[in-house]
């Protein structure tokens, strides 16, 4: 099995049960799963910034590429990160300079 350094989620911490049981279940070994700690959907939507909350982890991390589906938060967290992101759907790089 292998292991991802870390997986940064917008789901909240509570569903960390949920999420941890998927990934047994798929033989997926993560070192650290960052999730949320809002409560409810609401107070996460209405304070908090998804790109500046997936960004800033893998900015402070020591991984060199993170791997995000959604096309715009792919080459936001390039730009704010300074780190390649793969955008999975398209198996497409960003970088940070990318215009």
């Amino acid at each position: 099995m292998s292991r991802i350094p870390y997986i940064v989620s917008f789901r909240l911490e509570k569903h960390r049960p949920i999420i941890e049981k998927w990934l047994r279940k798929w033989r997926i070994s993560v070192g650290r799963l960052i999730l949320h700690p809002a409560e409810k959907f609401a107070e996460r939507d209405a304070n908090f910034d998804v790109v500046e909350h997936k960004a800033k982890r893998f900015k402070q991390s020591d991984c060199s590429i993170f791997i995000e589906s959604c096309p715009q938060q792919a080459k936001l967290i390039a730009e704010f990160s300074g780190k390649p992101v793969l955008r999975s759907s398209a198996k497409r790089f960003f970088f940070g300079d990318d215009g």
